[in-house]
């Protein structure tokens, strides 16, 4: 992968994050400009060329985290529509919404376990490149 598609693709996904500041959380995967492993791969290829480039700074680690975490909050189309509709109730002690959450419950931690897997995975890459760069000196 060329560094320009990496940015381009980093690019059109970090439009997707800022315009979906929506009041639902979860977005369906059909939004996304290329599939999530692609995503992956070009945020791999970006931080890896700036720390062979030594322009990687805090604020830039911190948005590459921030959208590769977000990855796992990507899901198909259904989904997405209902766990959304979990968050329309207006008061969240009805008997309808509690049988909701009690229901879809296990697929929260499942999502939530994602997030927390991803972060570290993004934060051992990034370790990971940057020793490299300080044993190649």
């Amino acid at each position: 992968m060329t560094l320009e598609y990496a940015r381009d693709i980093i690019a059109r996904y970090g439009q997707l994050l800022e315009k979906s500041q929506s009041p639902f959380y979860f977005q369906p995967k059909s939004l996304l400009p290329c599939s999530i492993p692609l995503i992956k791969f070009a945020i791999f290829r970006y931080i890896s060329e700036l720390v062979r480039i030594k322009e990687l700074n805090r604020e830039i680690v911190e948005s590459m985290v921030v959208a590769y975490t977000h990855l796992g909050f990507f899901v198909d189309d259904e989904t997405a529509e209902k766990l959304n509709h979990l968050a329309k109730f207006k008061d969240p002690t009805t008997s309808g919404h509690i049988d909701l959450l009690e229901r879809n419950k296990t697929y929260f931690q499942e999502l939530n376990f994602k997030k927390k897997y991803l972060e570290e995975e993004i934060n051992e890459f990034i370790t990971e490149c940057l020793r490299k760069r300080l044993r190649e000196n």
